[in-house]
């Protein structure tokens, strides 16, 4: 193969936090590929000796950084064609950029749909939201390969544009299945994602109050109702028992995570992405020995059940369903850590990345 030839790929994210598209870049780099991996704002210090990291500065606000964004990558793309065997296009902002390129060269791409945008007919949607869709349903069918992040979102993809070629590969943290000290875990409840309503943030802080003393709710994340939180906290007298550590690359991530007792896995059902969400949360969670709280989505509710790793919450029940949780694995702890094996045995990363291999391989056929 030409070693000029690359795979290029372009996700709308700081590649530091993005640890689906880490996943995949390496993949394919470990296919003997070189790999470019193009985001936007991201940390010039980061590097990755699998792939090289490409950062597009933008300092645009709003939808001026995206559409500014697209204009770098297609100048990119265009002044560099000539060397890209395969453009891979991360999340609902790129299928423009994938379906362009397929219209001006006639070559293949691949779209990774990090995100359902569908809706149901009479939900209330943003013109925001349906101006991605529209977008994704004009150019998805170009796509040699749509990747989902479960099965039940590839089939109602396939099944709503008609695709033919569809995988899905799930969320299974690449984390290092170490032997855990249980005598190292701490007192913490950690909670990692976006800090916002919709997640249940405000739930967990007004209801840590009922929650033992000897717990500290660690909440790892970052969005704009941030400083809303932390003056909540105060007001609550919480200060010294909510931790808010901010955005953290994926290292970070794991170190802060690793010692907690309990770990907090919350979506809400407004939509169907986060009806159908696979969130990588729950595989990093079992591979650090971390008893889980979940939400009720499908596909979280089924795991949590068949391998007894941690109890599913009703937040309608309010503040007394919570803390009997908390404190019936409190009581429980050794039962939800010795089921973890037989879920990660069953649920792998290499087999996961290796279906993407498979179809990656076929389209450079």
């Amino acid at each position: 193969m030409n070693e000029n030839l690359i795979v290029l790929m372009i996700v709308y994210n700081q590649i530091q936090y993005d640890a689906r598209v880490i996943r995949a870049a390496e993949t394919i780099a470990n296919l003997g590929v070189k790999v470019k991996v193009i985001s936007c704002n991201s940390d010039f210090q980061y590097k990755n000796e699998k792939f090289e990291s490409v950062v597009f500065v933008s300092r645009a606000k709003h939808q001026g950084r995206l559409v500014h964004f697209w204009w770098q990558c297609l100048r990119y793309i265009l002044k560099h064609r000539k060397n890209i065997l395969l453009l891979y296009v991360h999340d609902y902002y790129m299928p423009l950029i994938g379906g362009l390129y397929y219209i001006f060269t006639k070559r293949k791409w691949v779209y990774d749909a990090h995100e359902l945008i569908f809706y149901h007919k009479n939900d209330k949607v943003s013109c925001r939201n349906k101006f991605f869709l529209y977008l994704e349903k004009m150019f998805v069918k170009s796509a040699s390969l749509v990747v989902t992040a479960n099965e039940e979102r590839r089939k109602l993809m396939s099944y709503v544009y008609k695709l033919k070629k569809t995988i899905y590969i799930l969320n299974v943290a690449s984390v290092k299945r170490d032997n855990i000290d249980q005598s190292s875990k701490r007192n913490v409840i950690v909670y990692q994602g976006y800090l916002s309503s919709e997640r249940g943030v405000d739930f967990f802080i007004n209801n840590h109050l009922q929650v033992d003393e000897k717990y500290t709710l660690k909440l790892i994340g970052g969005g704009p109702q941030l400083e809303r939180y932390k003056a909540r906290v105060n007001k609550l007298k919480l200060e010294n028992r909510v931790v808010f550590t901010g955005l953290l690359n994926q290292k970070r991530l794991y170190e802060e995570s690793q010692d907690s007792k309990i770990g907090i896995i919350t979506y809400p059902l407004n939509d169907l992405n986060n009806y159908y969400c696979s969130p990588n949360k729950i595989f990093e969670y079992a591979k650090m020995k971390i008893p889980m709280i979940v939400t009720k989505q499908p596909f979280l509710m089924a795991l949590i059940r068949k391998y007894h790793m941690g109890e599913v919450l009703d937040m309608e029940k309010g503040e007394s369903e919570y803390k009997k949780i908390i404190d019936k694995i409190d009581s429980n702890y050794l039962y939800y850590i010795e089921r973890m094996d037989d879920f990660l045995n069953d649920y792998s990363a290499d087999r996961e990345l290796e279906k993407l291999k498979v179809a990656i391989l076929d389209i450079l056929e």
